[in-house]
């Protein structure tokens, strides 16, 4: 009795995403045949380590910060952590010292830090997104309104008005591969179009909400340290939201009067396209009946943008 023993491998998004591709097609007709299925997972943190080791002849304690890095953008995945490597060789991040007795593999921690994640890597996050948790998509929907990152700050203000341990929510994110903890100061999305999918997950309405609501509690903070970049913070946020959520007459008028004060700033020091944003974006919040009730108000937003 001869016997023939084959070997193939597949991946899992090949026969999810084309269903009626050739590939899917040769895979679903040999079902009867009795096949054994091995699921490969993604390594463990240790295990890039050992293949980083390996691949650098050098001692896992010597490789450990790296394959720390590696890890988290190429998501343990054996071949992208290989892919990535010779990007890190290519650009000259990673390099072999031949000065003095250290002759071995050395390379520029920061600069692989600021790494861009590959496209194959960010395919695999944009398809993970949606299975995480509901706390971490809250997390990642919170930091997405504040832009490509959000700093500590204001991870501490949005913790005490959502009344969740946000810092410790975007923590399991970032270890997840969505976002990098830069040193102690900020959270930063690894890919701009991870950010954007995270913002287009929520609603319209939603995301207006979300904007006004973290743009007045940044303002209150900022009023009460006396703090110009959080106060600027809190008005893009509002303005993001723009004067259909704002009801209250006295609040526009508020925040009208708050953009008339940091155009002028940003005029002052010569920034005259955004001076003339924020002095539109004053122009928006004012009531209908602006020019009787607040003319002063109402005649320098009109003058400052002209």
């Amino acid at each position: 009795n001869k016997s023939v023993f084959f070997l193939f491998c597949i991946r899992d998004n090949d026969c999810q995403h084309s269903p009626d591709s050739t590939v899917n097609s040769w895979y679903q007709s040999i079902f009867e045949m009795p096949l054994k299925h091995i699921t490969l997972a993604n390594l463990s943190e240790d295990g890039v380590n050992a293949m980083v080791s390996d691949t650098l002849c050098l001692f896992p304690r010597l490789t450990r910060p790296l394959s720390r890095v590696l890890h988290r953008k190429a998501l343990g995945n054996p071949c992208f952590v290989r892919q990535t490597l010779k990007v890190l060789q290519k650009e000259g991040y990673l390099y072999h010292s031949l000065r003095g007795t250290m002759r071995r593999w050395m390379w520029d921690m920061d600069k692989i830090s600021d790494l861009r994640i590959s496209e194959n890597v960010l395919f695999l996050l944009m398809s993970e997104m949606n299975k995480l948790p509901s706390d971490m998509k809250m997390g990642l929907e919170v930091a997405s309104c504040m832009g490509a990152n959000v700093s500590m700050i204001v991870v501490g203000i949005l913790s005490s008005h959502l009344k969740v341990d946000l810092a410790g929510i975007l923590e399991r994110v970032a270890e997840k591969g969505f976002m990098d903890r830069v040193g102690t100061e900020k959270y930063r999305f690894v890919h701009d179009r991870v950010q954007q999918e995270a913002y287009k997950t929520m609603a319209e309405h939603r995301r207006s909400e979300h904007h006004t609501t973290f743009g007045l509690a940044i303002y209150s903070q900022a009023c009460s340290d006396n703090d110009d970049d959080l106060l600027r913070i809190s008005l893009n946020q509002i303005n993001r939201a723009g004067p259909g959520t704002i009801t209250d007459l006295r609040q526009k008028a508020m925040i009208a009067a708050l953009n008339l004060k940091v155009g002028r700033r940003s005029a002052a020091l010569k920034d005259f396209g955004h001076s003339l944003s924020y002095f539109e974006n004053g122009k928006s919040f004012l009531d209908v009946g602006s020019w009787e009730h607040q003319y002063k108000l109402s005649i320098d937003l009109h003058d400052a943008a002209a």
